[in-house]
């Protein structure tokens, strides 16, 4: 959804307790929801490419887990690992970084893992959250017990994805779980959908 979409739902639906938002919503010509935008300005120093922001909603997850998303090398949220996994297509040593990152995960120790740079995560790729990779680190864990953080759930919205990982449940598992809710998601949204 565009941001004036999603206003106009947050006020149709009465998400703020009674109360709306006055607003207009000028549709944009020429534009579609296929439609590629690239931001001008960086949103953050982490996040310093185009494909750092379509894989940013997949590897934010590890924050709420021990892994490291590259905060620290010159591939932040374009990466993932920790110094106990035997394998991967990248070893790096996360550092202080003055301005971006003061204390990387892991900061100055040895992590292997995987690079995601060439991942087909693009508006007309992959334009979904991978939880192949979250799944993987979980079972390569040795420490599953304390694998998910506090955090971990305020992330994902619920405690719900963090049981289904943990009960063993795959990827297309858990993506099936999602499919009643994203259905009612849709049929909601679509009164308010400009394009």
């Amino acid at each position: 959804m565009t941001t004036g979409e999603f206003a106009q739902m947050i006020n149709g639906e009465g998400w703020l307790k009674g109360k709306k938002c006055s607003l207009t919503v000028v549709k944009m010509l020429n534009y579609t929801h296929n439609t590629e935008y690239i931001l001008p300005v960086k949103p953050s120093p982490n996040l310093q490419s185009q494909q750092s922001l379509y894989l940013y909603p997949s590897l934010g997850l590890f924050e709420g887990t021990p892994v490291s998303i590259g905060h620290g090398t010159s591939a932040p949220y374009e990466s993932f690992g920790w110094p106990e996994l035997k394998w991967g297509n990248l070893n790096f040593k996360p550092v202080s970084i003055k301005g971006v990152v003061e204390k990387p995960k892991f900061k100055n120790l040895e992590c292997t893992g995987f690079i995601l740079t060439n991942h087909k995560m693009t508006k007309w790729g992959q334009n979904r959250i991978e939880l192949n990779w979250l799944v993987f680190s979980y079972n390569e864990s040795k420490e599953k017990p304390r694998f998910f953080n506090d955090f971990f759930d305020k992330l994902a919205g619920t405690d719900i994805l963090r049981k289904q990982i943990i009960a063993g449940l795959t990827p297309d598992q858990i993506r099936e779980s999602w499919v009643p809710g994203l259905e009612k998601f849709k049929l909601m949204r679509s009164k308010y959908l400009l394009y």
